[in-house]
């Protein structure tokens, strides 16, 4: 399940980018409504904004569009942005219904700040990926799982045997002394019950030898056709 509703979030992160960016617009009708202003009132709808909730103003009106922007266009700095921004959302809303708790409904900011932490959550397996994938393609479950593997630049060297740390169909960890260059195109080959199976891939990342990944690299497969797919998800599940 969990990995489901991970394959989900880069679409709920560009809905939400989105919505950031439209904000200032929402919050505008929100303070004009609070206010009982006239909505043509911008000046006075603004002055009350301002008065009464400074911060969430200035997060609203000139930092969340900025945040919008990142989210939308997947760049790194959107999530790192998103992450600080959700950890200030979270402090406004405690700091608001402390504040003025007859002013605000306790369930809606206990779930406001659930929903902040599970996107924060997700965020931060994003920052903490090997690699960033700015395209927020979305990714097959891994599975750790050993399984023996030929590699080999495509410049047509000979081949060199290793084994997957973990794999799934977008990609896989080869524990391997030998290290192509990143963004080096390979080819990597597996035995199934069809004989070999053959996928190419571009290097990502490096592993010098953690706690969590052995020395090898990390490769991104191209979009496999159906056929493909199908035999790769064969040879995880005999694993």
């Amino acid at each position: 399940m969990l990995h489901r509703l991970q394959n989900r979030i880069p679409l709920i992160i560009s809905i939400l980018g989105a919505l950031y960016i439209v904000s200032p617009i929402l919050y505008y009708v929100y303070y004009a409504l609070l206010s009982g202003e006239p909505f043509d009132e911008i000046g006075k709808v603004l002055r009350y904004a301002g008065d009464a909730y400074f911060i969430q103003f200035v997060l609203v009106m000139l930092v969340t569009p900025i945040v919008g922007v990142g989210l939308v266009l997947k760049r790194k700095w959107g999530l790192i942005a998103f992450f600080v921004y959700g950890i200030a959302l979270i402090a406004q809303s405690v700091v608001n219904y402390a504040s003025r708790p007859e002013s605000f409904s306790a369930p809606a900011v206990i779930g406001n700040i659930v929903v902040i932490c599970i996107l924060l959550l997700f965020i931060r397996l994003e920052l903490r990926a090997p690699f960033y994938r700015p395209d927020w393609q979305i990714r097959g479950r891994r599975f750790k799982c050993s399984l023996p593997v030929a590699w080999k630049k495509t410049s047509g060297e000979s081949s060199n045997r290793s084994n997957t740390v973990d794999i799934s169909t977008a990609g896989c960890f080869i524990a391997s002394d030998e290290l192509p260059s990143l963004g080096d195109a390979v080819v990597v080959s597996l035995k199934d019950s069809s004989g070999e199976l053959t996928i190419s891939g571009q290097v990502t990342w490096h592993s010098s030898g953690t706690r969590r990944f052995p020395k090898g690299f990390g490769v991104m497969f191209a979009a496999l056709d159906e056929v493909t797919d199908k035999r790769l998800l064969g040879v995880i599940a005999r694993r």
